[in-house]
């Protein structure tokens, strides 16, 4: 067998392994036609004047068999097409053509089909493939399960460029329809009819924006549409395309200045540029979800082939506005500096490529001055390999006297969050006792005032990661002696961690069965599951939760 991974990113081993194994029924389908050898291949030169085609196209043409055609995809179970519709047989240049098909999963598993429509038409005046993908559908079946997919086919299916008009054309005659699961296998085929009509455009909303893109409460937002023409011909010159935005069904703004045709094919992006205000912005509201609709010609201004399908809804969301860092570019006094180019400075210049790192002795400090007495909750400090095993937060006014806010005695690493309650002019982290043979070496120190917490960027805010489970890194990395390997589980359930060397041999393994969902920690002690000590390098921790599976990195040093 032959295993053609692609790029399939570091779970691309356990995708393989589940499809392999039975545990998937696989439903992805060829995005590329895979020939018997090189000899199917067309020549490629760097004359730009030869076309030769590519892919299907290219083996229709030629009259090839390829290895694995364009669309093939193998499944632990079958399907059948049945019951093609087309709906109308005949219709006008510029209508909506339906087309249906039945979907049928003839096996005894679950699985995905990708339903396939090629078209093709041999009345047009300039040389067109055999066949070409119009339209396709992943629909998923039960054992015995037969669904109906359907394909509208607009004039964006049916354009051909015409060279002597300059124009995206639709072509009238008889078209052929195809369905099936891939361009070598579509058992259903049929055909209609487009007949001439007068050249008209059709509007449609492609996408709603806003300027900034992620608004903030109180910013001034304005809005934008682009405008594609679908039609058989160009929209008229001179005349308003008015668009008109609405923001929880009340409007909102409109744009009254685009006056320019808009070629069949063809797309322009309009603004609005009056405002229910007298000014073309809004003003964000609270945070939380806005429904945006926009509506193209909704005063009937311009003739369409359609004038159903004139409208866009997005779902806008204000944001709270991010709590400001109180230590960002303040003065900074430090115990030591390691070498030149870690200096104190650099923990407070909002970079996470610069720190500061200390002598490597023991105590050691770094003092911010915020220049004034300033209220806060929040002390963010994110460490580098270096970290604090024991250190404290203290605050002063003087910068003599000092007052300890939290004193830490099993710091980790990473990025750690101390919650506080203070009024302060000055902060201090004092190291106690370090993680490490080195010293102390902090990336960035974060000071806040929020009453949204969770708004502050964290890399180990667990809650705010919207996914199965999440793994975090472990902390320290690299470590000696031990390590804490962090994770979430969103629902009780069993959880195992394995740790392999960089050569895939099982060192350990860590077992837990959890009664209910929440924030775990594990400590590991760098010993295999016979207790003895392990080498130093690189080894990676696998972590499996309800079906899924996650995998890290991390470095033993001794």
């Amino acid at each position: 067998g032959l295993i053609y991974g692609f790029y399939p990113g570091q779970e691309g081993g356990n995708a393989i392994a589940q499809v392999l194994f039975g545990q998937y029924n696989p439903g992805g389908k060829l995005p590329v036609t895979m020939p018997q050898s090189d000899f199917q291949l067309p020549v490629r030169d760097d004359n730009f004047t030869n076309d030769y085609g590519c892919g299907y196209r290219w083996f229709d043409k030629m009259k090839l068999t390829p290895e694995f055609a364009f669309g093939f995809g193998l499944s632990y179970t079958t399907y059948s097409f049945s019951n093609l519709k087309i709906t109308p047989s005949s219709a006008s240049a510029g209508q909506i053509i339906e087309v249906s098909a039945d979907v049928t999963n003839t096996g005894n598993r679950q699985g995905d089909e990708v339903a396939q429509l090629y078209l093709s038409d041999t009345t047009l005046p300039v040389p067109m493939p055999i066949k070409q993908l119009k339209g396709f559908k992943r629909i998923s079946l039960n054992p015995g399960e037969t669904k109906t997919v359907t394909f509208q086919l607009s004039p964006d299916e049916l354009y051909y460029f015409d060279e002597s008009t300059d124009t995206y054309t639709v072509g009238t005659g008889t078209y052929t329809v195809k369905v099936g699961g891939s361009s070598d296998d579509l058992p259903l085929s049929g055909t209609f009819q487009i007949t001439p009509a007068s050249p008209e455009p059709d509007l449609k909303i492609a996408n709603i924006r806003t300027v900034p893109p992620y608004p903030l409460e109180g910013d001034s937002v304005i809005f934008l549409a682009t405008v594609i023409n679908r039609g058989t011909g160009a929209s008229p010159e001179g005349v308003n395309h008015e668009v008109t935005f609405s923001l929880n069904g009340k409007e909102i703004s409109k744009s009254t200045e685009f006056s320019k045709s808009i070629p069949a094919g063809g797309m322009a992006l309009i603004c609005g540029n009056v405002g229910i205000s007298g000014t073309n912005t809004w003003t964000a509201g609270k945070p939380g979800d806005y429904q945006i609709e926009a509506s193209v010609n909704g005063i009937k201004t311009i003739q369409e082939t359609i004038d159903t399908n004139n409208t866009a809804v997005l779902t806008l969301n204000v944001y709270n506005t991010p709590p400001v860092d109180l230590a960002l570019n303040k003065p900074v006094t430090v115990s030591s500096v390691e070498a030149t180019g870690l200096e104190g400075q650099y923990a407070v210049d909002g970079n996470l490529n610069t720190r500061w790192s200390s002598q490597f002795s023991d105590p050691q400090y770094i003092i911010i001055d915020l220049q004034s007495v300033q209220t806060f909750n929040q002390v963010w400090l994110s460490w580098e390999a270096a970290y604090a095993k024991e250190y404290e937060v203290q605050v002063s006014d003087d910068k003599t006297n000092w007052t300890t806010l939290s004193h830490v005695t099993n710091g980790s690493g990473g990025t750690e969050k101390i919650s506080v309650n203070a009024s302060a002019r000055y902060v201090r982290i004092y190291g106690l006792q370090r993680g490490t043979q080195y010293g102390y070496s902090l990336y960035e120190v974060g000071i806040y005032n929020d009453t949204n917490i969770s708004s502050v960027q964290n890399k180990n805010n667990i809650k705010d990661i919207p996914s199965e489970f999440t793994l975090s890194d472990n902390y320290p990395n690299p470590f000696n002696p031990s390590t804490t390997i962090e994770y979430s589980i969103p629902k009780a359930g069993f959880v195992k961690i394995q740790i392999y060397n960089s050569i895939g041999q099982l060192v350990n393994t860590i077992e837990n069965d959890f009664k209910s969902p929440g924030e775990y920690s594990i400590q590991w002690n760098g010993k295999n599951s016979s207790g003895e000590n392990i080498p130093s390098g690189v080894y990676f921790y696998r972590m499996s939760s309800n079906g899924l599976t996650l995998i890290k990195k991390m470095v033993m040093l001794k």
